[in-house]
């Protein structure tokens, strides 16, 4: 199954409004990252969320995956990833994110 792309919003010097916010609807989603991207993601379920950024295997084989755990109800800002330990070698320049749940979940990409 292909990725879901996460629309970026890039800031300026005086910041702005949130104009792009997404519902998630697979599990499996991607944001392009340099390095000074994030994103913001709200649960509004009734249960906790999961979600795990998907690191990549150094050359020792080790993964280090990042697991974010998102209280019901709560807004949760991730991200800027080194793009060397979290970039996807496959698909260039994106950092894949999984949810284990998508009901009643948004995510909107920030890069600042």
């Amino acid at each position: 199954m292909a990725r879901t792309a996460i629309t970026i919003q890039e800031l300026d010097e005086i910041g702005g409004q949130e104009k792009i916010a997404e519902q998630v609807s697979t599990s499996e989603m991607k944001v392009l990252n340099d390095g000074r991207v994030g994103v913001k993601i709200v649960n509004g379920g009734i249960s906790d969320l999961t979600v795990t950024v998907q690191s990549v295997s150094c050359s020792h084989g080790r993964i280090d995956n990042q697991t974010i755990t998102i209280p019901n109800g709560d807004t949760w800002y991730a991200g800027r990833w080194t793009p060397r330990l979290f970039n996807q070698p496959l698909d260039e320049g994106q950092t894949y994110l999984n949810f284990d749940k998508t009901a009643s979940i948004t995510v909107h990409g920030i890069k600042i």
